[in-house]
């Protein structure tokens, strides 16, 4: 089974802009994402969101992550 946690951990290391996604199936955002558009969160924010269990992770792919498309 995969570590979403230290995925979520590893990825913002490696310059990505991570958010949570719902746990409905649906692989939404959870929560506000656009601020996540400009600058990316912190990853005590990121290691916050994925405490819990998360079973995904989505990445903002803009400004956030250095222009990565």
């Amino acid at each position: 089974m995969i570590d979403v946690r230290a995925a979520a951990l590893e990825a913002h290391e490696a310059g990505l802009c991570v958010v949570p996604l719902r746990e409905d199936g649906s692989r939404r955002p959870d929560g506000k994402w656009e601020p996540c558009q400009t600058r990316r969160p912190s990853a005590a924010l990121v290691e916050n969101w994925h405490c819990d269990g998360r079973t995904g992770l989505g990445f903002v792919c803009v400004a956030g992550s250095d222009g990565l498309e």
